[in-house]
C-alpha cells in the first residue's frame, strides 16, 4: 500500500514573527498619457472613471472628483503634436466617456458646494455635446441660483424640449 504525503508540517511555526526585507530595484514614472495608444487610454479612462464613481457611492467626493480629473486627463485623443491620433469610432468612445466623467465631476463638484466649478464643468460638457440634458438641468439650475435668470431660463427650456416628461418639469 503506497501513501501519499499531500502535504507537509510548515517549516516556520504559525505563531513565528516574520521579518521580509524588500530591496527596491526601479523606479518608473508613469507614462505620459499622450503617449498611450487611444484603446490604453480607454481603458484606464474608464478605471479612473469607475474608481470616481466607487468614491462618489461612499460620499467620499473630493476622493471621486479627483478620479474624474484624472480619467479627464487620460481620455484624450491629441497626441503630443496635436495631430488627432487612431480612428474615428475610438475618438467617439473616448468622447463619451470624457461626457459622463465630466458630468461626474460636475455632480460631485455640488456635493463638495464648488458651484461656479460645476458651472465651469457642465458647460464644458455642453461643448461636446450641446443636446446633453442632465448637463442643460444642472447649468440651468446653477445660473437660476446665480441669480442669472435669463440665461437659465433659456437653457431649462432647451433642456425640457429635449426631455419634456423629465420629472425636473414640476420644480421649474
Amino acid at each position: 500500500m503506497q501513501k501519499f504525503v499531500t502535504s507537509r508540517e510548515p517549516d516556520i511555526p504559525a505563531w513565528a514573527p516574520l521579518l521580509y526585507q524588500l530591496q527596491l530595484l526601479d523606479i518608473r514614472d508613469k507614462p505620459d498619457p499622450l503617449t498611450l495608444p487611444i484603446a490604453d487610454r480607454i481603458r484606464i479612462g474608464n478605471q479612473k472613471r469607475e474608481r470616481g464613481n466607487f468614491h462618489f457611492q461612499r460620499e467620499e467626493y473630493s476622493l471621486a472628483a479627483r478620479a474624474y480629473c484624472v480619467a479627464l486627463e487620460v481620455l484624450t485623443t491629441r497626441s503630443k503634436d496635436g495631430n488627432d491620433v487612431g480612428m474615428e469610432e475610438e475618438e467617439e468612445e473616448v468622447q463619451e466617456y470624457r461626457v459622463k466623467c465630466l458630468n461626474n465631476l460636475a455632480a460631485a463638484q455640488l456635493k463638495l458646494e464648488q458651484f461656479d466649478e460645476a458651472l465651469h464643468t457642465s458647460r464644458d460638457v455642453l461643448t461636446l455635446q450641446p443636446n446633453n440634458v442632465k448637463a442643460l438641468f444642472r447649468t440651468g439650475k446653477l445660473l437660476s441660483d446665480k441669480g442669472d435668470y435669463k440665461e437659465a431660463m433659456e437653457v431649462l427650456k432647451q433642456a425640457l424640449k429635449l426631455e419634456p416628461t423629465t420629472k425636473v418639469r414640476s420644480c421649474g
